[in-house]
């Protein structure tokens, strides 16, 4: 699946090519007017000789004052542009735009993304602190889906920034990972809906489905280093679970993707047939994740550092399921990772 670029400034006004020379000139050579209508032109001199006609300060001035012809190439350079790979339904309203999956299944986005835009659809909140993050419902056409709504609200200076530049938002960063993610086979929640908008300043919406009953890593992690976790979680064994994160961290830089933020928080953990197999581990938080190339030794122990593991063997045992088994683990890889 191709991935969404942003939205680039259109090089064709701003070229650099070189004017054709004028009519009767030696090829390579400039032909200047004469000396005697230069002397009878007014502002007469070399400044006039190199740049014979009108001024262009003038000229950029009165193009900076005109007004834009309704049906001109102006009024079309205006127009609202979607990126391509566009990998949804677009659709537009009241200064914002956006795409729906098919699996969103409503018969008008624009009205469903201008509700999910307004708090007050939360049926319950997950996080709030820089951005905002709940659970809401959607009236679809299969039926009541449950979706998780993570609002951006792009009020810094430097997001504000980003826009004007028209530069990815954190939003279409989101939609983007996620596709390129589930083409990989890394996985994430299904993306849904996306909402940005089309100036700067506005906050931005990335919904995608959620997973019911699946368990963060964080409070299992916490209750590990508690030394409480068969009581609190007796479906999930540790040590599994890090074998099983080590697996997906590895197939994740493997595929060329550099999460940037995965931390406990980040990895949501379905119970499997028994403690010691667990299920599917889905990967969520994309909005810094970057596709490279290739992902350095730096860039993977970065990755696999910020999960938070206090006993020296949970972190032995995550190194030595991730370059596969006891005694395989660069030295530089450890010494990074430490």
């Amino acid at each position: 699946m191709p991935l969404l670029r942003g939205q680039r400034q259109d090089p064709v006004g701003g070229h650099h090519l070189p004017e054709p020379p004028a009519r009767g000139a030696a090829p390579g050579r400039r032909e200047g007017p004469r000396r005697a209508d230069a002397a009878r032109a007014p502002g007469s001199g070399a400044r006039a000789a190199r740049r014979p006609g009108r001024d262009p300060r003038r000229a950029r001035a009165r193009a900076r004052h005109a007004r834009p012809d309704p049906g001109g190439s102006v009024a079309a350079s205006r127009r609202l542009r979607y990126p391509r790979g566009v990998t949804g339904i677009a659709f537009a309203f009241d200064g914002f735009r956006g795409e729906a999956a098919p699996g969103l299944a409503v018969a008008d986005p624009a009205a469903e993304a201008r509700r999910l835009l307004d708090p007050a659809s939360a049926l319950e909140t997950l996080h709030w602190g820089r951005n905002y993050l709940y659970r809401a419902r959607v009236a679809g056409t299969r039926g009541a889906l449950d979706v998780v709504v993570k609002q951006f609200r792009g009020s810094s200076a430097r997001e504000r920034w980003r826009q004007r530049l028209g530069r990815e938002g954190k939003a279409r960063r989101s939609w983007r990972m996620a596709h390129a993610l589930a083409a990989a086979g890394i996985a994430t929640p299904e993306p849904l809906l996306l909402v940005e908008p089309v100036g700067a300043g506005g906050p931005s919406l990335y919904v995608c489905r959620h997973l019911a009953g699946r368990v963060e890593m964080r409070y299992l992690l916490r209750a590990r280093n508690a030394g409480v976790e068969r009581e609190a979680f007796p479906a999930l064994d540790a040590g599994a679970v890090l074998d099983a994160t080590a697996h997906l961290a590895r197939r994740l830089h493997d595929a060329g993707f550099w999460h940037r933020d995965f931390s406990a928080g980040n990895l949501l953990i379905e119970s499997g047939t028994a403690p010691d197999r667990p299920g599917e581990i889905a990967l969520v938080d994309l909005n810094r994740c970057r596709a490279k190339s290739r992902v350095s030794v730096g860039e993977r122990m970065r990755d696999l550092a910020r999960l938070a593991l206090e006993r020296g063997e949970d972190r032995a045992r995550l190194l030595a399921a991730y370059f596969g088994g006891e005694g395989r683990t660069p030295a530089r890889a450890r010494f990074l990772y430490e």
